[in-house]
């Protein structure tokens, strides 16, 4: 394939060291020098291959989505059942969080302008994830769910994946235990009457 671009062990230095700072610090108290210093590069190599901060959280930001969409369909492409896609598709979708790492709280969480590039790409990233996660419902019910709800329990797991990757911060994560709850928000959620619903997750206390 030739000789890859000059810049491109700089882009990478780069991209790794803001996904580090932005995890660290959010997006909007993450100024460029933080950048440079994490990632190791001169400001004069940062412009030669970023144009700012938003270029460089923008090239994360696609990415993380591309990358937990891709896992996502893939792992509900190779189940079989309803069950199993739920399974799998939430099973993907957790290990994309823990993949991604603490940026992933940023990008979930937080707080863009209203009418921002971000806020918009996050919008998008959410009404993917529910067009898929109601296109695997949609031949076992008769009528449409209601899209509110499916938001409503887009959020919740959301919620769920961010407080497992803080966790991991501390080296804990229980993916099991993000999974069993992501099971539960969304078949209790989507459940239609007299649907078999997963155990309720309890909490075991240590001995």
């Amino acid at each position: 394939m030739g000789r890859p671009p000059a810049d491109y062990s700089a882009r990478d230095q780069i991209l790794a060291g803001a996904a580090d700072v932005f995890g660290r610090l959010g997006y909007a108290n993450t100024p460029v020098q933080a950048i440079l210093q994490a990632a190791g590069v001169s400001r004069r190599t940062f412009y030669r291959v970023f144009r700012s901060k938003d270029d460089v959280f923008s090239v994360l930001f696609d990415q993380s989505v591309v990358r937990a969409l891709q896992l996502i369909q893939e792992a509900v492409a190779h189940a079989a059942t309803p069950a199993a896609k739920v399974e799998a598709g939430l099973q993907a979708y957790l290990g994309a969080h823990l993949a991604i790492g603490p940026l992933a709280r940023v990008l979930l969480l937080e707080q863009f302008p209203p009418g921002s590039k971000f806020g918009r790409r996050r919008e998008a990233a959410v009404e993917a994830f529910m067009l898929l996660i109601e296109h695997e419902y949609s031949g076992l019910r008769q009528e449409r769910i209601d899209p509110l709800l499916i938001r409503g329990v887009v959020a919740a797991i959301d919620y769920v994946a961010v407080q497992l990757v803080g966790q991991a911060r501390q080296g804990v994560f229980d993916a099991d235990r993000g999974r069993r709850i992501m099971v539960r928000i969304l078949q209790a959620s989507l459940a239609a009457p007299g649907d078999p619903l997963p155990p309720l997750p309890v909490l075991v206390e240590p001995q």
